[in-house]
């Protein structure tokens, strides 16, 4: 017989790949327990509630975001930051000091 040869046969596995064929995947047990009241598995509504209660106001900008030319030193409302400590002085070649 001239060109490729392919002979199949059976051999014994030592894998048994049907053996863990009656467990759930970890979704379908979720899912299952959720359709089936289990409600051990799930986090109750208030305690979802309670919990954005404490995160919420964080990821909540309280004031609006000030825009600024790139390469300035930033927005006018900066100077206000520092202001009760004499301001900000930005740096020249004239207002160096020297050691």
């Amino acid at each position: 017989m001239s060109g490729p040869y392919c002979d199949s046969y059976f051999i014994a596995s030592p894998y048994l790949l049907d053996a863990h064929a009656d467990e759930r995947l970890p979704y379908e047990r979720l899912l299952g327990d959720a359709l089936a009241g289990q409600g051990a598995l799930f986090t109750r509504q208030d305690a979802v509630e309670a919990a954005w209660a404490a995160v919420d106001p964080v990821l909540k900008p309280r004031r609006p975001v000030r825009t600024y030319r790139r390469g300035s030193w930033g927005p006018p409302e900066s100077d206000a930051l520092i202001a009760a400590d004499g301001g900000w002085l930005n740096p020249s070649r004239s207002n160096k000091t020297t050691a």
